[in-house]
């Protein structure tokens, strides 16, 4: 598709994009009609420790099944690892994890907790 040729608008300069590090850490929750939907993007790690835990108490809080999209995870250590474990304490069934990278599926072996959690791709 290509775009129109420019009408002799001038527009004022878009404002440039915020800049994040790569690997910066983000979680959001958002509740939908049947489930709650948090999203992990980035290194979870020990410094989200915070907004980790309080994003997730946030999902346990609603009362209704977990979804946690891992498509976006660059990396996880314990910190992660124990919040979500600290997640499928708190909710009302065991959250289903998605798209979870294989390193990721492997800490949970590792530290045997994938049996705690259902999974999806």
């Amino acid at each position: 598709m290509e775009l129109p040729a420019a009408t002799g608008v001038d527009l004022p300069p878009a404002d440039p994009a915020p800049t994040v590090p790569e690997d910066a850490g983000s979680v959001t929750v958002d509740r939908l009609d049947d489930h709650v939907l948090v999203v992990l993007v980035g290194e979870i790690d020990v410094e989200m420790k915070d907004e980790l835990f309080d994003a997730l108490q946030e999902a346990a809080r609603h009362g209704v099944p977990v979804t946690v999209d891992c498509s976006a995870v660059l990396f996880i250590d314990s910190t992660g690892i124990s919040g979500l474990a600290w997640l499928a304490n708190l909710a009302a069934e065991p959250p289903c994890l998605v798209a979870v990278p294989q390193v990721m599926y492997e800490l949970l072996q590792l530290t045997g907790m994938e049996h705690v959690f259902r999974f999806a791709t």
